[in-house]
Order: structure tokens, then sequence, then C-alpha cells
């Protein structure tokens, strides 16, 4: 079955049929700390009553998105309002740009 993959790649992947599996899937994807954070993730789904592959998703999903910038942003140098998850992150400083890829100026959180 095709399904969504931590590691980007369009793969078969087993899919978990219980909550132990889910958990062991999870941690296998992410060792350490970010494993057993997407775990607990896991568990406040599936305590909402979630279904368990439902509740996996949002676990695999809740890592993928991790760091990502939220909230309203404006980049420098063309004045573009931006939400977070829009822009893209610089490779040589760090610094999260301008949605809009031909202008690649940096963007700085609007304050509420």
């Amino acid at each position: 079955m095709k399904q969504f993959n931590p590691t980007g790649k369009n793969e078969d992947v087993s899919v978990p049929k219980t909550e132990e599996e889910c958990k062991s899937m999870l941690r296998q994807c992410v060792p350490g700390y970010g494993g057993e954070a997407m775990v607990g993730i896991f568990e406040i789904r599936i305590l909402k009553g979630e279904s368990l592959l439902d509740a996996y998703q949002h676990a695999l999903e809740a890592y993928i998105h991790a760091g990502e910038p939220t909230g309203k942003w404006k980049c420098r140098a063309c004045g573009t309002e931006w939400y977070g998850k829009e822009l893209f992150k610089s490779t040589r400083d760090e610094k999260w740009t301008c949605g809009n890829l031909s202008c690649g100026g940096i963007c700085e959180e609007l304050k509420k």
C-alpha cells in the first residue's frame, strides 16, 4: 500500500495494525526524543478517538512540520506578506526567505 512516508520516498510501506506497531514504527522513524514525542502525539490522538491510521498520520505530519514558522511574515525586499508555512529556509544563513523564489528576500515575523 502507498502511504505517507517520512523519508519522502514514494514506496510501499507496511501499515501498522495495532497501537504497539504504530508506536514501534514511530520510534524507528526518529530515534531518541523525536520518536518519543511522535508517540506522545499519537497517544493523544488515540485518546481523542481517532482511528489508528489517522493518529499515526498526524504524528508523522507533526514531525515533518516541526520547526516551520507560524503566523504572518513580511518580506523586507518586496513587502509581500506570507504565512509562515509558505516561506523557504535559506541554506546559506538559516533564515526564512520570501515565498516568491524570484525575490528570495529575508522575511520578518509580523507582531500581533
